[in-house]
């Protein structure tokens, strides 16, 4: 299914970060009622490592931050969860709306680039996938991965 960052095959394009964001802002110019982003979660800072994910919206240190990168883990708050799901296709709204049993946690050590998770925002009912394209394995390095939300 093609989406943001990805060719009509729905296979991921490959693009230098800024093509990637153009791709996405793009994708999002043309279906106004959803949000699409790259997200690169650091450990270095609380503010880098927390995201709004009703908008993807980083940079910001208040009480909207429902995921937030761990030292070992990926860990929805503030009544946000995860749930894997298949790594492709990309999954469609309807399959992460019928999901049941969330986590709040997924261990880093489980993930890997092309993984996919459906995300239940704090801000129910709102409802959104990842799709790892990047997993730390030091404190350096980013938990990176694009990001999309549907908006009721």
């Amino acid at each position: 299914m093609p989406g943001p960052g990805r060719s009509p095959s729905g296979k991921p394009t490959e693009q230098g970060p800024q093509g990637q964001q153009a791709a996405l802002d793009a994708y999002e110019k043309d279906h106004p009622n959803e949000q699409a982003r790259r997200v690169d979660l650091r450990r270095t800072t609380f503010v880098a490592r927390v995201v709004w994910t009703t908008y993807w919206r980083q940079g910001a240190d208040n009480e909207k931050n429902d995921l937030r990168l761990e030292a070992d883990h990926l860990l929805a708050a503030e009544g946000a969860g995860l749930a894997r799901v298949p790594a492709s296709p990309d999954v469609p709204r309807a399959t992460c709306e019928s999901i049941r049993s969330w986590q709040t946690r997924i261990y880093l050590r489980d993930l890997k680039p092309t993984d996919q998770l459906c995300v239940r925002a704090a801000d129910d009912p709102w409802f959104g996938r990842i799709r790892i394209i990047g997993v730390p394995k030091s404190d350096a390095e980013a938990l990176s991965f694009y990001a999309h939300t549907w908006i009721s």
